[in-house]
Order: C-alpha cells, then structure tokens, then sequence
C-alpha cells in the first residue's frame, strides 16, 4: 500500500486530496509542518507527498513552492479539492450565542465572508 504524507492531522484537507489523487487505498501519513512532508518524501519514508500549491481565496502558498525547488522534487499530478467548512458547537448553541471561533488561521481566512455576515 503506498504510503503518502500530508500536511495536518488525519481527515485534513489534504488527506481527502492524497485520496482522490491517488484513487486507491493508502497509508495516510500526518505531518505537523509542509517542511516534513518534504523531508519524508526525499527521505524515501513515504512513496509520495500531496502538499496545496493554489487556494482560490487566499492564493499561491508560496513555502511550498520554495520547499518544491529546495528539495528538487516534480509535481507528478494535481487535483482541485472543493473545501467546505463547517462551525460547530454544543448542542442547543445558536449562531448568536457564539463569540468567538478557534481554528487553524488559513481556514478562519478562507471563512472571512462568512464572519463579516455574522460577527
């Protein structure tokens, strides 16, 4: 089974991207920080790493296209991820009730349309 690294904890974004890209059974393999993907992949610990290069809200990630040229790796195919988020809450909370959201920056920026409606 191969073995492809990401960077998040399991159910991220980008292990739902390792999937559809590779269309077939995998060893998922969560990485704290994009630079480890990388190092698992040059290291040969893992068969392939699936990192964003493009975010149609928040635009190019640019480390990744630094750790690209850094670690002299090739883009071998590429798929577009429709992300949706989701707030949740204690049962019986209302939207209204709610004063403040925790969650990972880039997705607090892609939601920023949402929380100009709904302070």
């Amino acid at each position: 089974m191969m073995k492809v690294a990401f960077q998040g904890e399991r159910g991220a974004f980008s292990e739902e991207a390792a999937r559809k890209i590779i269309n077939r059974p995998i060893k998922p393999v969560a990485c704290g920080s994009f630079e480890k993907v990388f190092k698992m992949v040059t290291t040969g610990k893992v068969d392939r790493g699936v990192v964003p290069i493009e975010n149609s809200l928040i635009g190019s990630i640019h480390q990744n296209y630094d750790l690209l040229m850094e670690h002299h790796l090739n883009v071998i195919a590429e798929t577009q991820l429709r992300i949706v988020h989701c707030l949740i809450a204690p049962p019986g909370v209302s939207l209204k009730n709610i004063k403040k959201v925790y969650s990972h920056p880039a997705a607090l920026d892609q939601c920023r349309s949402f929380f100009k409606k709904h302070p």
